[in-house]
């Protein structure tokens, strides 16, 4: 019996600590959120994204940014690098994406008016 309570403790545990580390990604885009919807008005068409990049070591690293076919930015970093700025969208889905050396990540997104 006492072997059942201890199995069932460290599925718990391994469940409730397990999502922490799963977070732990070299590349992230903080906002927008993957598979959101977003209104934008016509006059102010603009949505704010923000990501940052997080490499292991200290050494010269390379980081690109844009959405779907286009690169909207580069830049060169040592270890850490985020960046926060407005972009022009028009009604579609969208695919936002951040490529490093040490990683890369993507979010799909739906925008409308």
């Amino acid at each position: 019996m006492k072997k059942i309570y201890i199995a069932t403790a460290l599925v718990w545990i391994l469940f409730l600590v397990g999502p922490s580390y799963a977070d732990q990604v070299n590349v992230n885009i903080a906002y927008p959120l993957n598979g959101g919807s977003y209104k934008i008005s016509p006059q102010y068409p603009l949505l704010t994204i923000s990501f940052s990049v997080t490499c292991k070591d200290l050494e010269d690293r390379n980081v690109k940014w844009g959405y779907s076919n286009e690169t909207l930015g580069s830049a060169k970093f040592r270890g850490q690098y985020s960046s926060q700025f407005l972009q022009k969208f028009s009604e579609g889905v969208w695919v936002i994406w951040v490529k490093s050396d040490c990683g890369k990540n993507e979010v799909k997104i739906k925008v409308s008016d």
